[in-house]
């Protein structure tokens, strides 16, 4: 056999495997839809996403130190008691309600401010990284 009729023969072989593996009829996606699957399951962005949520709680945290503080408390009490033959029964019942507030904390206003920067920083770096991977998706579909 010629050289000529190997190659025939070989595209030929590859031709016949190549159509036998692919499957009869491949999904095609949109680009819409890539870019939903893209953002849906991409871990990074889940990151970010968890990163904004740290942040936000942070910010929450830190105005916990400015807000005033409740507690509360009760008790209740009941005594049977017998005197020269003499049942004697008492009941009581007390309460409390406590409530504080700090008047002027400088380094808790530094931190709030310091959380919420870190807050504004989390959703630029969730926007940006968002736009970075519609960008790469539209890139490799393309």
């Amino acid at each position: 056999m010629c050289a000529g009729g190997a190659l025939i023969c070989a595209a030929l072989v590859c031709a016949v495997l190549t159509v036998s593996v692919l499957p009869a009829r491949a999904r095609v996606y949109t680009l819409e839809e890539c870019i939903e699957i893209a953002l849906t399951e991409n871990t990074t962005l889940a990151r970010a996403r968890e990163d904004l949520r740290r942040a936000d709680a942070s910010v929450m945290s830190g105005w916990a130190g400015v807000l005033p503080h409740v507690s509360a408390g009760a008790t209740a009490s009941d005594n049977l008691a017998v005197v020269e033959g003499i049942d004697i029964k008492s009941e009581g019942l007390t309460g409390s309600i406590n409530l504080s507030q700090t008047l002027v904390d400088v380094s808790t206003f530094a931190s709030i401010a310091g959380a919420s920067r870190g807050k504004t920083a989390a959703e630029l770096s969730l926007e940006f990284t968002r736009r970075e991977i519609v960008f790469e998706t539209k890139r490799a579909y393309y």
